[in-house]
């Protein structure tokens, strides 16, 4: 597991692909955000994630369980960074 990845997500980027996991079986990645609410999800691929979101509120964090990870800010607020920790 990394140490953690810091990243800005830009208000109307859409998702961006976090990561992934060489596992075969889900893992759980912890993202925690700073500034704006953050959409949290996962995905059986890396092209779009199929996993219902959580909104990651600013101060806060979530865990999810799965194979492929993505985050987008929520509203049209300013940048959002992220810390992410286990991909």
């Amino acid at each position: 597991m990394a140490e953690g990845i810091a990243l800005t997500l830009k208000p109307g980027e859409g998702w961006r692909h976090l990561g992934s996991t060489p596992e075969t079986e889900p893992v759980e990645v912890v993202l925690r955000s700073f500034d704006e609410p953050v959409r949290f999800a996962t995905g059986a691929t890396s092209r779009m994630p199929d996993g219902e979101p959580v909104v990651v509120e600013p101060g806060s964090g979530a865990r999810l369980l799965g194979l492929h990870f993505f985050a987008m800010t929520a509203d049209a607020g300013g940048p959002a960074r992220v810390l992410v920790r286990g991909v």
